[in-house]
């Protein structure tokens, strides 16, 4: 969501405001967590990458997952393993097997957010 409101929203304040009130409802729902501020923080940067990018692509998605991955699992390092570099290792290491599910998530949705997007522009905001 992030990424896609940084590539289409024209007013850019709005492609950080959307994905970060979502996320503050939802955290109001399911309870924040240690690692929020980590959470919000990568939510930034993937609406700068979408911002930067200007579209869209394997590419973008790709690198906006990177990033959420090596964001958030930074906070888990901080907050619960040993403040060294076998620590650090071994967090991102035990954090592979749920990024996988986590890319396949954003490719799906990405996609989902775009053609979605892309079909009702062209059904309902057809200009003259």
């Amino acid at each position: 969501m992030a990424l896609f409101s940084g590539v289409y929203f024209t007013n850019k304040k709005y492609a950080f405001i959307i994905p970060m009130a979502a996320m503050f409802l939802s955290d109001l729902v399911l309870g924040f967590s240690s690692i929020s501020l980590f959470v919000y923080a990568a939510f930034i940067l993937v609406g700068y990458i979408g911002i930067a990018s200007k579209k869209m692509s394997i590419k973008t998605i790709l690198l906006s997952s990177i990033s959420f991955f090596v964001i958030t699992n930074f906070g888990v390092w901080l907050l619960a393993y040993p403040k060294s570099l076998n620590g650090l290792m071994e967090c991102y290491t035990l954090a592979i097997p749920f990024f996988r599910n986590s890319l396949i998530g954003d490719f799906v949705f990405s996609g989902v957010l775009y053609y979605g997007f892309e079909f009702v522009s062209r059904k309902y905001l057809k200009t003259a």
